[in-house]
């Protein structure tokens, strides 16, 4: 539902269950949340861009046309001592986020958080799959998250 599929309502008129309806479902649909706590180490490439975290699906409502999608990862870490970077983006559906760097510690153990906010255009409609895309970029090994991690997406649509 589009904001000019709701009737404006003149001043002094009485408000209809039909618009009030219509714009309760509008607002609604404005926002989604998925949280993904991994059941096993997910670890990126070694080489490459590939899919490293599939996060969930979205509905992306009829009407938006972008989206504002916050996302973070919670615990991860390099899987040795050596400093390593590894470049991440997100990915809805068939558009992708901007480009960002996920540098290593030169310590193996986890980090506490890294939180990305990125704004998609020109996004399809309906049900589309919200996945991080890692490249390895230098340095050796792979970053992991953990059963104790926790990768969390907020999305917000905008028309």
């Amino acid at each position: 539902m589009a904001v000019a599929d709701i009737d404006t309502q003149a001043v002094g008129d009485f408000g209809l269950a039909s618009w009030a309806t219509a714009v309760a479902n509008m607002l609604n649909e404005r926002s989604t949340q998925i949280d993904y706590v991994p059941t096993t180490t997910l670890s990126t490439s070694t080489s490459g861009y590939a899919t490293w975290i599939t996060i969930g699906n979205v509905t992306v409502p009829s009407w938006a046309t972008q989206a504002r999608v916050t996302w973070s990862i919670v615990n991860y870490g390099p899987s040795s001592t050596t400093a390593l970077n590894v470049d991440v983006y997100a990915q809805l559906g068939d558009v992708t986020g901007n480009d960002f760097r996920l540098p290593g510690s030169g310590a193996s153990g986890a980090n506490s958080c890294f939180t990305v906010n990125d704004l998609f255009t020109d996004i399809d409609t309906g049900s589309q799959s919200l996945i991080i895309v890692s490249h390895f970029n230098a340095g050796s090994g792979t970053f992991q998250i953990g059963t104790s991690g926790l990768v969390s997406a907020a999305v917000d649509f905008l028309p």
